[in-house]
Parts: C-alpha cells; structure tokens; sequence
C-alpha cells in the first residue's frame, strides 16, 4: 500500500513538472520565477491601492475631475521620463535602477497612508504621493522589461513575457475583491499599507539574485541626452522596430480603450447594471489570463510575426462585432476574445523587439514600447470618448476596431513592413 501511494505521488509530481515545462517553461528557471511570483503580489497591492484610492477620492470630495486630476498626476510621469528611463535602463545598472524604483513606489505608498491615517490628505498631499509613486513607474518598467531576456533563455522568452503580462491581469481580479474585504474590515490607510509592504519581497529578492555576465558587459553605455535621443532614431532607423511600435500604438488608441467603455455598453447598451459590468471586466481579463499559456502552444505552430498578424486581426473582429452586439452572452465571449487577442499581441511584440533588438539600446526601446500603452490609450480613448458624445458608443467603437482592422490587413497584404531591412546595427 505504501509503495502504490509513493508510486502514485511521484506521477503526481512527474505530471505536475510535465505542465509547468509544456505551458509555464519560463517558471523552470529560479530566478525568474522568484521575481514574477513576488512582481505577481505587489500587482495585487497595486490594484488594492488603485481600487481604494478611487473609492476614497470619491467618497471625501464627490467630483470626477478630482478623479481625472489624480488619475493625470498617477501617469505623468511615465509620459514626461520614459526617454530617460531608457536611457538609464541601458547604462548597465537595471538591477540597481530596480531596488530604487520600488523603494520610490513604496514611499509614494507609504507616504499617502500615513495621510490617509492622519486624517490629512489633501488634493495635494494625495497628488505629489501618486507622483512619487508614478516617477518609480516610470524607472521601473523598462529596465524591468529590458532586464527579462536576462533570466530566461530565448525559447522561454516569449512565456515569461506572457506571463508577466498575465501576472497583472490576474492581480487585476484579486485587487479589487481584496479592496472590498479590507477597506469593510479596517480601513483605506490598510489597502495603502498593505501596497507599501508588497514591494519589499521584491526588493529583497533583487538582492538576491545575481544576473549574467551578458547583463553586466553592456554597462559601457553613458547617460545623456544623445543617448535618449538615441533610441528613436535606432527604431525609426529599423523598419521592424518602427512598424512593431505603430502597430503597439495603434491597438492601444484605437482597440484597447473598450476596456474604459465596458461601463457604456454593459449599462446603457446591455441593461445589464453592475453586475453584468463587472462580467465583462472579468471576462477581458480572463481572457488575457488564459492567453498567457495559449500564446505558448501557439508558438511552437506559428512564429511571433504570425501571431502578431492574428491577434491585431482577433482584436479588430472582436471589438467590431461587439461595438454592435446586443446580447450579452456574445458580448462576453467577444470581450473575453478581445483580451486574449490583445495579449497574444502585445506579448508577441514585446518579444520580437526584445530579441530583434540590440542589448545596448533594449531599455531605450522598451521605454518606447510603455509609451506607446501609457501615451495612446489615453488619447485614444479621450478621442472615442468624444466621437461617442457626437455620434454613439457604437459608432465610436466600431471606428476605432474599423481603425485597427484597416491596419491589420495592411500588414497582411503587406508582409516586408515587419521583415527586418537589414540596416547597420550602429547606435
């Protein structure tokens, strides 16, 4: 009995290895899975200061402008400092400007609980803590972008980039819910204490973990503006790069902003309340969570260029028949699939640039890559916002997926824009 239940528990363990290698390779490698599994909880601290943050506002000043002034103040500094926020990415120091940045995020946090605590945060308390907070954005995702091919050999790249990307659409659910739970039970000061701490794990683990010598031999690059002017001209020199980075935008401004109309169509399209709002989020974000694996099968059928075509066209067809969908339950399936599509494209040109991308330049060109989401998505969406104000939410969507559609065929019917054209690899 002994030997069967020893037998049955080392096939148990064989088949669990035999999943984690067929859809979550990039977990095999330690340090990588140490650092995605604590950048996992500070998403959820994320999103349970996000959440509770909006709530507090709300309730003490009752004004959606406040609102839109913080949100503006949260984003800013990505907007303003992701030239040099890749231009120090590619100095060498990525694990250092790492630690820095998240310190910075866990001040930002910790400084708006104390407020919040105290009973004194004002607008402008509230303000410079979020900025502080978004500066430490601003460092941290390129190099931490950059700082991925790393940790994980190629064939694992395209996984671990995934998987990050599903890492925050997972804490996307669990942030809120836990928002509820804590703010019911203690306070809005816990949810900003509790985004404080979940930085440390990562920060120790930084400390930790000791990356290749192929990270450090890039560390000849200098910090200066001829450097950040130099990573537009290196993407704009590269009509791979260049093409990839249009592409990001485009899906950004014109696709992905349904995600801030989900309200519209599930309250005043759908009749559906909040319930049925809340389905549809869950349903984007499953989507993009259930992508993550996917992407990985897919690719060993199809190459990233492939998969690239096929998701900005999934996007495109998703959103265009639900800009016009009146029932509910396609209208979830068509958002699930808009998630997922958008996550096999966004993962697949985050890989591309990352290996088609010289390593001194891969901060600098990850900086452009958060630009092209933190830059378009919100003038996207202001500009659907106000041609739905004119001529419906349906027509306003239908315009933007029409938008991406029109690209997608583009690339289609045009295969050499994201065929490399072979120019010289000088910086």
């Amino acid at each position: 009995m002994a030997i069967a239940q020893t037998t049955a528990t080392a096939e148990g363990k064989s088949m669990r290895r035999g999943i984690v290698k067929d859809y979550f390779p990039s977990l095999t490698h330690r340090d990588f899975r140490m650092l995605w599994t604590w950048t996992f909880v500070s998403n959820i601290g994320t999103w349970l200061h996000n959440v509770a943050l909006g709530l507090y506002v709300h309730e003490v000043y009752r004004a959606p402008g406040w609102l839109g002034l913080i949100n503006f103040f949260s984003y800013a500094p990505t907007i303003l400092l992701f030239l040099p926020a890749g231009s120090l990415a590619d100095t060498g120091r990525r694990k250092r400007i790492l630690i820095v940045s998240q310190v910075t995020m866990a001040a930002g946090a910790l400084s708006l609980a104390v407020l919040v605590a105290a009973g004194a945060a004002g607008l402008a308390g509230i303000s410079i803590s979020v900025f502080l907070m978004g500066i430490g954005i601003a460092f941290n995702f390129p190099a931490w972008l950059a700082i991925i091919p790393e940790l994980v050999p190629r064939e694992d790249l395209l996984n671990a980039i995934s998987l990050n990307a599903a890492s925050w659409n997972m804490a996307r659910f669990l942030g809120p819910m836990l928002a509820g739970i804590v703010i019911a039970i203690a306070s809005y000061s816990a949810c900003f204490f509790a985004n404080s701490a979940s930085f440390f794990p990562f920060i120790l683990v930084l400390f930790v973990i000791a990356l290749p010598e192929t990270a450090a031999s890039h560390a000849g690059s200098t910090f200066s503006f001829r450097t950040m002017a130099g990573g537009i001209s290196y993407s704009l020199r590269r009509r791979l790069i260049r093409n990839l980075l249009i592409t990001f935008g485009l899906i950004n401004a014109f696709g992905l902003p349904y995600i801030v109309f989900i309200p519209v169509f599930g309250k005043d399209i759908l009749s559906r309340g909040n319930i049925g709002v809340s389905a549809m989020y869950a349903a984007s974000g499953l989507g993009a969570v259930v992508g993550a694996p996917l992407v990985t099968r897919l690719h060993r059928s199809f190459d990233e260029i492939t998969l690239v075509k096929g998701g900005v066209m999934g996007i495109s067809l998703s959103l265009l028949i639900f800009s016009w969908s009146t029932n509910f339950w396609l209208s979830l399936v068509l958002v699930f699939s808009a998630g997922l599509s958008f996550l096999v494209t966004a993962t697949s040109i985050n890989t591309i640039l990352q290996i088609k991308t010289d390593p001194r330049v891969r901060g600098r060109i990850m900086s452009l890559y958060v630009f092209m989401l933190v830059g378009a998505f919100p003038v996207g969406g202001a500009l659907l916002g106000f041609i739905a104000d004119a001529a419906g939410m349906s027509r306003a969507m239908s315009i933007g997926s029409l938008t991406c559609l029109f690209w997608g065929s583009v690339l289609l019917l045009k295969p050499e824009l994201l065929q490399a054209a072979g120019v010289s690899d000088e910086i």
